[in-house]
């Protein structure tokens, strides 16, 4: 089974494929940030498909949609259909984290995410509430199998 965890910076889309790497003995993949081209967008899947007992940390076409500034590498229309694709050949298993912007802000201090630039920080503050609608939105057309919010959720179950 692949697992894809999916939500805003900040939502412990990490700190929860962490223990479910600990408790599930699977691989972690995270995908790295966009894609330059629509080439490099398949083979990070290509990469996450050699891999079917895996967690992956963000899912490529999916953080296309939420994270692209347009144009998109193509269309939302064919990027959905694409993931549809996937999930239709793979036995997958979709979180949504989603947490509130209070507990985002204190879990995406610099102290915590010391490795990303303090601007950055304050962008993805900035955009928390504008992301979090372009996840709402995009998954109740695509629906998720479980929500996790890490403040408030045990591990969740995902036999």
């Amino acid at each position: 089974m692949i697992i894809v965890i999916e939500g805003v910076d900040g939502s412990g889309k990490s700190t929860l494929a962490n223990a479910l790497s600990k408790k599930l003995g699977k691989k972690v993949l995270h995908t790295g940030g966009q894609s330059t081209t629509l080439e490099e967008l398949k083979g990070r899947v290509k990469i996450i498909e050699a891999n079917p007992d895996c967690i992956v940390d963000r899912f490529p076409y999916l953080s296309e949609l939420i994270y692209r500034k347009p144009p998109l590498l193509i269309d939302q229309e064919t990027i959905l259909s694409m993931w549809s694709k996937f999930k239709e050949d793979n036995d997958v298993h979709l979180i949504y984290c989603r947490t509130s912007v209070k507990a985002m802000y204190e879990n995406i201090s610099h102290k915590k995410k010391a490795h990303k630039p303090p601007e950055f920080l304050e962008e993805v503050k900035r955009r928390h509430p504008h992301l979090v609608r372009l996840y709402d939105h995009m998954f109740s057309e695509i629906g998720y199998d479980t929500t996790y919010n890490w403040q408030e959720d045990s591990l969740p179950c995902v036999d």
